[in-house]
């Protein structure tokens, strides 16, 4: 939005520049008149031809200037208006070096950037509308199966099956941090906690064949208050299962890894597994790259950009271009997403919440 209004200025300023010229042209005028008085005078000139000529030629300067670059401003909208495809800065293509030009590569300039704000703000709520889906479509009874869940734990304790307990308490914490209380932010250590419930899971399912580390390299207890987006790392933690070290021979290890700086927020999840194709890493950074415009298919990462890329938008939409995921990976040694957040403690949360 910065952008957009310093675009907007420009224009401002360009169409005052405009109108500044009409009137600089009046005032040249009245001072050539004046100077024409001269010439009428020293070399006896009709006053009258004199008058015509310097009409025409400040007509001839008027028109090439100021009149046929904003008369090319007038029919590239009309262009643009009726072409929504129209390349804005082909459609602009007039000489930047008068007035006119200068008006109208800045209204180019506005035009693409309030486009670019419309394409960004659609693609937002066509994700916001995506997720509402999601959740409506989770939270079918939920209450019901939290009871189940609850009751089979119970019955599990009772028959002295504390494995079966120990999994179906870690399930019923799972799901209920995924689908109660749709919130857009939680705080990292609500996201590792529930992280640790998945793994558990995981662990049962696969007999214990994998293990989780978690790193806080810094201070703790600031990193640990710092808001993320809900089901950030959860998704990268199942690519990470799936897609790396299911297909592994042996014992598996998943890192997380977090640093802090003055502004930002380092996580680092990494996996010992089998690593990804160069082609599909190349086609999945290119993904986080370009979110808002590609639609990567599953068949072309093998299977492991779908979630990721779902991620790094949402991350995008929340705070940023600057923010994000980038992955590195080598080919039967392992992956590594690196994921990128503004630090947020809960006064910024609430200020955002106020719309400030």
């Amino acid at each position: 939005m910065a952008k957009a209004r310093r675009a907007a200025n420009r224009t401002i300023a360009a169409a005052l520049l405009v109108h500044l010229s009409c009137i600089l042209f009046l005032t040249l005028v009245l001072i050539a008149s004046f100077i024409f008085d001269f010439f009428h005078c020293a070399l006896g000139l009709s006053f009258e031809v004199l008058l015509i000529v310097l009409y025409l030629y400040c007509l001839a300067s008027f028109i090439k200037h100021v009149y046929t670059p904003l008369k090319k401003v007038e029919e590239a909208m009309e262009q643009l208006s009726r072409e929504e495809d129209t390349d804005i800065f082909r459609a602009f293509e007039i000489d930047s070096n008068d007035t006119g030009g200068a008006l109208s590569t800045h209204f180019a300039e506005l035009i693409q950037l309030l486009k670019e704000s419309l394409n960004r703000e659609y693609t937002a709520d066509i994700l916001k509308k995506e997720a509402e889906l999601n959740a409506l479509q989770s939270q079918i009874n939920p209450h019901f199966l939290y009871n189940v869940l609850d009751a089979i734990r119970g019955h599990a304790l009772t028959e002295g099956v504390t494995e079966i307990a120990d999994m179906t308490e870690a399930l019923s914490k799972l799901f209920r941090y995924s689908v109660s209380h749709w919130e857009s932010e939680v705080t990292l250590d609500r996201e590792l906690v529930n992280v640790q419930n998945y793994f558990k899971i995981q662990q049962y399912r696969f007999n214990n064949k994998f293990d989780l580390r978690i790193l806080i390299e810094d201070n703790e207890e600031n990193t640990l208050s710092c808001y993320i987006p809900k089901l950030t790392l959860q998704p990268i933690i199942e690519n990470a299962i799936y897609h790396g070290l299911e297909m592994k021979m042996g014992r598996g290890l998943v890192t997380i890894r977090t640093k802090l700086t003055e502004k930002l927020l380092l996580i680092e999840i990494s996996d010992d597994g089998v690593g990804v194709e160069p082609g599909s890493l190349e086609k999945i950074n290119n993904s986080f790259k370009e979110w808002n415009t590609i639609k990567i298919k599953d068949k072309e990462t093998g299977g492991s950009g779908i979630a990721l890329t779902n991620v790094n938008s949402r991350i995008k939409m929340m705070y940023g271009e600057e923010y994000g995921l980038y992955m590195y990976s080598t080919q039967n040694i392992g992956s590594m997403i690196e994921i990128l957040l503004p630090i947020r403690g809960q006064e910024e949360k609430e200020r955002k919440e106020r719309g400030g």
